[in-house]
């Protein structure tokens, strides 16, 4: 099974439309841009980020749970746990299952990184005040 990567809407109108992936990498891009986003912005991708992490951890889970089913196949005709391991991690279900963490864990970290920018934001406007 393949991770599956539903489509976005960008604007929240369907037009154009962008994979899980390609969403998490534009805000990723925007945040790391010549001009530092709004504060709204950093909210707004703040949302996003976590409507996407709640997709991301889903897919993980599935794709965790598939490659348990084919490490334990492997059981079958190995000597030990660890060489039915091996045999395993060899199976396409181990690339879409650490694929799957790898985005859950991205998409968090993204997560972290905005509210972290949001606190930074606040602290600096109460100094100024």
């Amino acid at each position: 099974r393949r991770c599956q990567l539903r489509t976005v809407p960008v604007d929240g109108c369907g037009v154009p439309t962008m994979t899980a992936i390609e969403r998490i990498e534009r805000i990723q891009i925007d945040m790391a841009g010549d001009q530092q986003p709004s504060p709204a912005q950093v909210r707004e991708f703040e949302l996003a980020l976590c409507g996407l992490l709640g997709q991301f951890a889903r897919e993980a889970t599935l794709a965790e749970i598939e490659f348990k089913r084919v490490i334990a196949a492997s059981r079958v005709g190995a000597k030990s746990i660890a060489e039915a391991k091996v045999v395993a991690e060899a199976q396409p279900a181990y690339g879409t299952y650490r694929l799957a963490a790898m985005n859950a864990e991205q998409c968090l970290e993204m997560v972290r990184t905005c509210r972290g920018f949001s606190r930074s934001l606040s602290e600096e406007m109460r100094l100024q005040r």
